[in-house]
Parts: C-alpha cells; structure tokens; sequence
C-alpha cells in the first residue's frame, strides 16, 4: 500500500495531504472538502501548468488515476454544482428533516418539487383544497369522511393532518410519483403509478410525521445539490429506501399509532390511538393534537 502526497492549492490557503493509492477518488474529494470547505459538488479540481481541469467518478481508485505522487492540485469554487445524477450509483440516501408542524407532509413533497423549499405548506394545502373543490362528484363523503366543501375549509387549516388523499392529489398535481415509506413497515406505498410518470420522489413515515429522503455525497454536503428526483425504475434507489426504513425501525424511530398517546389541544381530553383521535375529531371537530 503506497501513500499519494498531494499540494494543495485555493483561494485563501494551501496544504499537503495523503492519500492511499488504493483509495477511491471520492476520498480525495472528501479530503479536499476537510481542508478547504468546498463542497465536493462545488469543487472545480484543476492540474498542470497551466493547470486544466480535470475529474473522475468517485468510484475510481487513485492507482487508475493520472494523479502522481507530489503533483500539485488548485481548487476553484464552482459557480454551479456539478450534476451528481451522473453518479447516483454512488451516492447515498438519507432523510433531511423537515420541521414538526402539521404541514410536514406539504412541506416535504415542497422540498423535492420546490427547489427544496421548506415552506410551502399552505401552498400546497391550497392546491388540494381547489383540486377536491372543482370534482366533488369524486371527492365525496364516501372517500373523505365529511361533506366536500367541508373537507376544503378542513385540509386548509395549518393544524390539520395530510394522508393518503393529499399524497394521491399531489402526485397527480406535479405529475410524478410519490414513494410514501413507512419506518414501521417497511413498505412504500407508490402514489400515481397508476399513471406511468416516469420519476418518483420520495418521503418517509414514522406514524405521524414525514420527512425526506435525498440522495448525495454525504449529509454534511450541501442541500442546494440533494437528489429528490429519480427514475421509477431506478431499483437501486428504491432498495436504499427500504433499508434506510429499516435501519431506522430498528433504532425505534416510529410511532405505534394504534397505542400512542394524543392530548387534545383544544379541549385538553386525553386520546389513545390514531382511532379515537379521529373518532374525536369527526365528534367535535377539533384537529389540533399533541403526542405525550
């Protein structure tokens, strides 16, 4: 096993490293993002004099590379990251969490389809409310549980829960296919497959909260270059979504939500289940609960 020294250089300082020549290229890069807070979808490697750009799939190892022992490396900032759909094999998926506050779901597909915005909840509530607004002869009592109209003021609230109808509405909306992964499961319920869209996006369950699942480098790049898009055929991805669930039931990061304990935050009764809170809600109309 040889070691790789390398000089490098960028705008504020400079520094030598080593790295394994059976190392894959992706350590370099990662190594480079330690010393120099480039990111590695910003990083615009350059060598040679004068020096040209060069660049490698992560996946390669240093020893097939061109890179020699003392060569010297100048990195630039990108303007624009590079496109890692190139490199979706080697990517990782994990979740970006989105913030706990009753409009999780809209705020998660928000992040996927949006440009990774966190907060257009009532954006999409709105949507769903018109879409349920315009065919009442389909969104009727029988599928949402209350009168149409009703149901519209209802999903509109900042309080109120989205579920399996908001999900469908939604993938119909932008055209693609949501991946809803439950943690305690480890099951995705596709919405809109029905339709052949060609990509999916994917959010994650634990029983009462949803966040997102991304692909990148690693969870400490930036969220400007994360993968919410992908190829329903994309198998791959799809398999790390199920054992991404999985690793997370296994640390108990679900909510039981037939036995789980709810406080009504309006009139303060105590509920068990998902059950009685709906039970609850469709009694008194009161939509604002609190797990305890």
């Amino acid at each position: 096993m040889s070691e790789v020294k390398l000089r490098l250089r960028w705008n504020g300082g400079n520094c030598i490293i080593g790295v394994n020549s059976n190392s894959c290229f992706r350590v370099l890069q990662d190594q480079i993002f330690e010393k120099t807070g480039i990111s590695v979808p910003f990083q615009d490697l350059r060598k040679g004099f004068p020096p040209k750009g060069f660049s490698y799939k992560g996946s390669v190892f240093l020893e097939e590379t061109e890179l020699t022992n003392g060569e010297t490396l100048v990195i630039e900032r990108r303007s624009t990251p590079l496109d890692l759909n190139e490199f979706s094999d080697s990517l990782i998926m994990f979740r970006r969490i989105i913030s706990s506050d009753n409009s999780c779901l809209f705020n998660a597909i928000a992040y996927a389809t949006e440009g990774r915005s966190k907060n257009l909840g009532s954006f999409l509530r709105n949507i769903v409310s018109s879409i349920i607004q315009d065919d009442p002869e389909t969104y009727n009592l029988s599928l949402l549980g209350k009168p149409n109209e009703e149901y519209c003021l209802w999903i509109e609230q900042p309080t109120s829960w989205g579920g399996g109808i908001e999900l469908s509405i939604i993938s119909k909306y932008y055209g693609i296919n949501i991946g809803a992964v439950s943690i305690k499961d480890g099951i995705i319920h596709v919405f809109g497959q029905e339709f052949s869209y060609p990509k999916i996006i994917y959010v994650i369950y634990d029983g009462i909260h949803y966040d997102v699942l991304v692909k990148n480098l690693s969870e400490s790049q930036t969220e400007a270059t994360d993968l919410t898009e992908f190829q329903v055929d994309d198998m791959q991805t799809y398999q790390q979504a199920i054992e991404l669930s999985k690793e997370l039931k296994g640390k108990r990061e679900f909510t039981d939500t037939g036995n789980f304990k709810l406080k009504c935050n309006v009139c303060y009764v105590g509920l068990v289940g998902e059950k009685e809170a709906v039970e609850h809600a469709s009694a008194t109309g009161h939509t604002n609960f609190a797990e305890f």
